[in-house]
């Protein structure tokens, strides 16, 4: 003979019937499991995390990060507690071969629209060429678009891609034949300024 079934409906469940469903009624829609499971994964998420979340989202939108996989490099770097933190967050994204070449554009465009210099950029970009080669070739292609927009770009964001770039070249990652991207014969005034920090 077979065992008795038995109903997997707790003692709440039915307290509750008003809010959750009436189970025993043929039909009738029971909300019970999945209010226990919406609970669960709710659980140990605090308000502080999705305030911080949405902020983040918003100020990446702000920041015109256009493109969904932008806007996620942009949290992660952004929300990182440190260099190792973001740079272990940046691989857990899975991005694609074709999707991967914008982290480093993310970084440098960040670092050169802070007010001052921020050596956290640079630290995670030379941990993200230290795992592998291709992020090299990701920051060398990155930065060699930044030198073109020399002329166009404010002080500020020049400054900063020095600093950025002197940083990246003392820790060994990228070497210094990096700067072979610029035009140094049509250099103007922001051009000249970046040579000389």
């Amino acid at each position: 003979s077979s065992p008795p079934s038995t109903l997997r409906v707790s003692w709440e469940d039915m307290i509750h019937a008003e809010s959750q469903g009436r189970w025993w009624l043929v039909g009738s829609a029971w909300e019970g499991r999945k209010i226990a499971e919406d609970q669960k994964r709710l659980q140990g998420v605090k308000a502080g995390d999705l305030m911080e979340s949405d902020l983040l989202t918003s100020l990446a939108q702000a920041q015109r990060m256009n493109t969904d996989v932008r806007r996620k490099i942009f949290c992660v770097v952004m929300g990182g507690n440190d260099a190792l933190d973001a740079f272990e967050k940046l691989l857990k994204l899975n991005l694609r071969d074709k999707q991967e070449p914008e982290i480093p554009r993310v970084i440098i465009d960040c670092c050169c629209q802070e007010l001052s210099y921020n050596r956290y950029y640079a630290l995670l970009l030379h941990k993200l060429c230290k795992f592998h080669k291709r992020f090299c070739f990701a920051v060398q292609y990155a930065l060699w678009d930044q030198f073109k927009q020399f002329e166009e770009s404010a002080l500020r964001r020049v400054v900063n891609l020095a600093h950025m770039v002197a940083d990246l070249i003392f820790v060994g990652g990228v070497d210094l034949s990096v700067l072979k991207g610029a035009d140094i014969e049509s250099l103007g005034k922001h051009g000249n300024t970046f040579f000389q920090l």
